[in-house]
C-alpha cells in the first residue's frame, strides 16, 4: 500500500512536470510568431507586429492539382489592409506565368481571420509560395515585374 502511494505520487509529478514544459514551448512560439512553413513569406517584417500566421493545409489532389488553405489573424486593435500574391512553381523551381499570380488586396478586421484558398493552375505546378506585404500608395503605379498585375 505504501509503495502504491509513492508510485501514484511519482506518476502525478511526472505528468505535471511534462505538461509545464510543453506549455512553455508553445507560449514562446506564439509570442515570436515564428513561421515554420517554407510556403509563407512575409515581405515586410512590420507584419509580425500585428499579423499572426495560424496554419496552412495543402494536398496534391487525385487530379494532380495542388490545393491549399492558409489562415492568418489580425491581432491589432484596428482593421488592417494587406496584399498577397501566390506564386506557382514548376518541377525545377521556376515561376510559372499565370493570370492567377497577381497581387490581391485584402482587408482584415481587428481580431478576425484571413483565409487564403487556392488551387494550382495546372498539373505542371509542383510547389507554391504565398508572399504577403503591406500595400503602399504607389503600388498601382509600379510597373516592375514584382508588382505587375496589381489588382484591387
Amino acid at each position: 500500500m505504501k509503495n502504491l502511494k509513492f508510485l501514484l505520487l511519482g506518476v502525478l509529478m511526472f505528468f505535471v512536470g511534462c505538461g509545464g514544459v510543453n506549455h512553455m514551448n508553445v507560449s514562446k512560439n506564439m509570442q515570436a510568431n515564428i513561421i515554420t512553413d517554407p510556403h509563407v513569406k512575409f515581405d515586410d517584417s512590420s507584419l509580425f507586429k500585428w499579423l499572426k500566421f495560424e496554419f496552412i493545409n495543402y494536398i496534391q489532389r487525385q487530379d494532380g492539382l495542388i490545393e491549399f488553405e492558409a489562415v492568418f489573424k489580425n491581432n491589432s486593435k484596428i482593421n488592417k489592409l494587406l496584399s498577397y500574391k501566390i506564386i506557382w512553381k514548376d518541377e525545377n523551381g521556376f515561376t510559372q506565368k499565370t493570370i492567377m499570380s497577381k497581387w490581391t488586396k485584402a482587408s482584415i478586421e481587428s481580431g478576425r481571420f484571413l483565409n487564403i484558398h487556392a488551387i494550382s493552375p495546372s498539373i505542371k505546378s509542383k510547389d507554391f509560395e504565398i508572399i504577403i506585404q503591406e500595400p503602399t500608395k504607389d503600388d498601382n503605379k509600379r510597373n516592375d515585374s514584382y508588382h505587375k498585375q496589381y489588382s484591387n
